[in-house]
Parts: structure tokens; C-alpha cells; sequence
């Protein structure tokens, strides 16, 4: 929420209904004035706010009126902190961490960017924008369209960062054929991940056909994927190599036939993947480093 809506959160305001937890809250900016609203939110949520009552209870007792008081100048705890406060520690505890943006210069953290994170990902995420509208408590539906463009363009962006993915058999795979114009490539890119998500990479079928063979992307040539993936292709890999350690050891001649083909497919996968990164990167890669590293493991 808007950190000025964060700030005079009472003391009270965490509500749990049949199992389910809300907060209420002051939208600050709402059309017309503040309005009173309430959203929904998850149990580490929750459990985190009954955490910051248990504190600020402790300290302030029966005086305490906001969830997050003024650490100065208010002994009683009924005066709500301030917001440029709560954006300069943000900030400090980001340079802590050693947060920094993409290119490497300091990251600028403020709250509101956190908003702005939200809305992107549950859009990502296929939420609609009316339930991102009611979520936001935004007070007409432009207000939330205006994330959906901001959407677009980061997923652009990220287009234009990763225009190679690999197949099955580790083979380079153009993302934006040179007949199709950019912007309808893009277009299929939006429907096919609020249609279907996976682990390890994209499902490249044509999005008016259903997969026969679920869970076997594998050994399905309409399987995609790139570098962002590469750890839980990696543990994939890992997990693969102790079935079959595990399978040849029982004498599962079935199991290890499967998980075979599986981790035949996830080399070349790696390999690709490698040889697309040192392309870029301009090291001197060899693919026999990785194809002599990975049959080394798999005979151990």
C-alpha cells in the first residue's frame, strides 16, 4: 500500500475471519478523501503484523494507537510515523544490503516502488485488473491500466534482453522470427504465460492447441527455455542423476530408461545455454568443457 496509508495503520488493524486474514486500512488518496478499505492478505503477512502489535503493545501499552508509531516525540505511541522516516530507512537499509539496480549504480528504494512491484507481478501473474483495481483500492480503472502498459514495456524490454531460447537438444531457437512483426511475437509471449506457467522454461505450441503430454516437456519439442532458468535446470539435472543412481542400484531398468532421456535433454540443454552466454560474453568457450564436465559427473 502507499506508505501514507501504511503509516496510520491502527494498532487494530488486522482482522481474521474463518480462517482468513484482512487489513483495514485508510486509503489516503482516494478520490473525494480518505476512505476506510479492507484487502485481503496472506498468514506471513499477518503473522508479521501480530508481531509489530506484540512490540509496539510492550512498549507503549494501552496507549498505543498506530501500528507503526513516531520513535520520536511520542512516548504514547498516538502519533503515526513519518513517511519520509520510513523512505529514508528503506533507503539506508537497501545501501546495507548492497542493493544495486541492474547497470550496477545505487538502487533508489522507496516504498512506492514496492506498490509498483505488486501490481506488475500479479498482472504477470494473470490477476485480472479489476481485482488489481479493488486490491490497490485505486479509484477508477485508469489508475491500475496505467501498470498493464508498464507491463508491457518491461516485458519488452526483457524481449529484447533474451532474444535466443534453446530447445530440447540444446539448439539455438530465434524468440523473434524475422517474417512476424515484433509486436505480434510480443502479443503471444502476454498469452501464453497467463496460460500456461513452467518450472524450467516456456511451452512454445501454438496457443490454440492443448498439450497431449503433460509434465513430459523434456522430450517435447515445443519446449523452450533460456539463461534465467538455468538454476532449476541445474537442480533438475541433480535430481535426474539420483534417480538413476538410485534406479540402477534397485535394477528399475524402465526408471533409468526414462530419466535417461530426461538427463540427455538437460545437458543439451546447459550446453546450449552456455554456448549463447560466452557468445555474448566473448569468453573463449569450448562446448567440450561442458560436454566432458557433465559426462564425467554422470560416470560418477
Amino acid at each position: 500500500m502507499r506508505v501514507s496509508s501504511a503509516v496510520t495503520l491502527a494498532i487494530d488493524c488486522l482482522i481474521e475471519s474463518g480462517g482468513a486474514y484482512y487489513l483495514r486500512f485508510w486509503n489516503t488518496k482516494a478520490r473525494g478523501g480518505p476512505r476506510e478499505a479492507t484487502i485481503p492478505i496472506g498468514g506471513d503477512l499477518a503473522a508479521a503484523v501480530r508481531e509489530q502489535q506484540h512490540h509496539v503493545r510492550g512498549r507503549y501499552g494501552a496507549t498505543a494507537t498506530y501500528l507503526f508509531p513516531a520513535r520520536n516525540g511520542a512516548p504514547a505511541g498516538d502519533r503515526p510515523a513519518n513517511p519520509a522516516a520510513v523512505g529514508r530507512t528503506l533507503a539506508r537499509w537497501a545501501r546495507a544490503c548492497g542493493m544495486t539496480a541492474s547497470d550496477g549504480s545505487p538502487l533508489a528504494l522507496t516504498p512506492h516502488r514496492l506498490r509498483h512491484t505488486l501490481a506488475t507481478e500479479m498482472l504477470n501473474q494473470g490477476v485480472s485488473q479489476r481485482a488489481i483495481q479493488d486490491h490497490l483500492d485505486h479509484s477508477s480503472p485508469e489508475m491500475t491500466a496505467v501498470y498493464a502498459k508498464l507491463l508491457d514495456s518491461t516485458l519488452r524490454a526483457e524481449f529484447d534482453a533474451y532474444q535466443q531460447r534453446v530447445n530440447i537438444r540444446g539448439e539455438r531457437i530465434a524468440v523473434l522470427p524475422a517474417d512476424v512483426p515484433d509486436d505480434a511475437v510480443l502479443l503471444k509471449e502476454r498469452i501464453a504465460r497467463a496460460k500456461q506457467t513452467l518450472p524450467n522454461g516456456y511451452c512454445g505450441l501454438p496457443l490454440q492447441l492443448e498439450c497431449p503430454h503433460p509434465n513430459a516437456c523434456l522430450s517435447c519439442d515445443a519446449f523452450l527455455t533460456d539463461d534465467r532458468f538455468r538454476p532449476v535446470l541445474e537442480q533438475q539435472l541433480e535430481r535426474t542423476r539420483e534417480l538413476i543412481g538410485r534406479a540402477t542400484e534397485a535394477g528399475h531398468e524402465r526408471v533409468i530408461e526414462i530419466n535417461s532421456r530426461d538427463e540427455t535433454s538437460l545437458v543439451a540443454i546447459l550446453v546450449g545455454l552456455d554456448a549463447i552466454e560466452h557468445k555474448h560474453t566473448g569468453d573463449g568457450f569450448d562446448l567440450r568443457d561442458r560436454v566432458d564436465a557433465t559426462d564425467t559427473q554422470a560416470a560418477s
